[in-house]
């Protein structure tokens, strides 16, 4: 056997294999994107978990949370975050995005100073009052979503076509 008939031989049965764990690692790189369980559903979710953090944090009372490592002020960091994605992903109007990202820079990047403090609890009534001063125009943002929500679902009750009178349809 000549060296190319060799070469293609051994191409040909190395071929299955190479396609197997290409299939693999697209199946590995796939599942390293799960959603950490604390990641709201939308840009209202947040915001509404972002207002159960601060009651709680303005009252000093504990409350529960999803996030991995147990604390809370981490989730609220993680949220903050996630804010300019989750309202991308939402009905919230170009304008009113550029306005959510602009007055929550301040408070998105004191969260990463929370999230800074990984093996130190940060001190859940200092979050308090910057998100008190935060959430009223995040409040508006899911209060217009929730609006543009229910009248796209009462028009999606219309008819697509206009049915004239008297028509057979």
């Amino acid at each position: 056997m000549t060296r190319f008939a060799t070469f293609l031989l051994l191409l040909l049965l190395a071929a299955p294999i190479l396609v197997g764990l290409g299939c693999a690692s697209g199946a590995e790189e796939h599942a390293e994107h799960i959603d950490p369980p604390h990641r709201p559903q939308d840009f209202v979710a947040a915001v509404e978990r972002l207002r159960e953090i601060q009651i709680a944090a303005a009252s000093e009372q504990a409350i529960s949370t999803a996030h991995p490592s147990g604390d809370v002020v981490q989730e609220a960091a993680d949220l903050l975050k996630w804010l300019p994605e989750l309202a991308a992903d939402s009905d919230l109007k170009r304008a009113d995005w550029d306005k959510m990202y602009a007055a929550t820079a301040g408070i998105r990047m004191e969260a990463a100073v929370w999230q800074g403090t990984s093996g130190k609890t940060y001190e859940l009534r200092r979050v308090a009052e910057p998100l008190q001063e935060t959430l009223p125009g995040l409040e508006a943002n899911a209060a217009a979503i929730r609006r543009l929500k229910a009248e796209q679902f009462s028009l999606g009750d219309l008819p697509a076509e206009p049915v004239s009178e008297g028509s057979d349809t």
